[in-house]
């Protein structure tokens, strides 16, 4: 029995995993539209899921898109633009 319950968690770990790609295509675009709070949480759980090449990336672009949205705030800004 705990063979079968094992055999279902190895198999359900690859479905859980998520191709970071588009998660980064999608904060690019979130950045470019000045979401910056929506980026910076988009590039946050890719960070939590992956590690690879890119990582260091993620992280200075999801520090940059915290540090926009905290000076948007400051500003009083709500549009989205900085």
């Amino acid at each position: 029995m705990k063979t079968f319950f094992l055999l279902l968690l190895l198999m359900a770990l690859p479905l859980s995993a998520a191709d970071p790609e588009p998660m980064r295509k999608d904060a690019s675009k979130l950045e470019k539209q000045g979401n910056w709070r929506e980026a910076y949480e988009l590039r946050v759980k890719i960070l939590r899921e992956t590690s690879d090449e890119h990582s260091g990336t993620d992280l200075q672009k999801a520090l940059e898109s915290r540090r926009r949205g905290e000076l948007r705030r400051a500003d009083g800004r709500v549009d989205g633009k900085t």
